[in-house]
């Protein structure tokens, strides 16, 4: 899977908090996020995302309708996954203790975690 660039993660962001078929005039609505995006560039990059299999097209009328094929859950897995890939070759206990070195966890954070696993993993 080809990894989205911050513009194409946005406009997937949209995407995904919508129920689907969507358009790309309710894509518009769903990024008014204080940035004005153009029609053209939302096409464009709506060309993109198709080209990386991300959503498929379809025309319904006048207009073309947008379809998921990667969910958001499916996006994040596999990023995630290529991160700790890459920087700590497959393992989030490696990543854990470079957090915990650098003192980037709260004690609070530490807390949430160890419920998080008790209640997931040791059930």
């Amino acid at each position: 899977m080809e990894p989205l660039t911050k513009a194409e993660f946005e406009l997937m962001e949209a995407v995904w908090q919508t129920s689907i078929p969507i358009t790309s005039n309710r894509i518009k609505e769903n990024l008014a996020n204080g940035k004005a995006w153009k029609a053209t560039t939302i096409l464009t990059l709506l060309g993109k995302l198709i080209d990386k299999n991300y959503i498929q097209a379809q025309k319904q009328g006048k207009f073309y309708e947008y379809t998921i094929l990667i969910s958001k859950e499916e996006y994040l897995r596999q990023e995630t996954q290529g991160f700790l890939q890459k920087l700590y070759q497959g393992s989030l206990k490696n990543m854990l203790a470079t957090l915990y070195r650098e003192d980037s966890l709260t004690e609070t954070e530490i807390a949430e975690m160890k419920d998080w696993f008790d209640q997931e993993v040791l059930k």
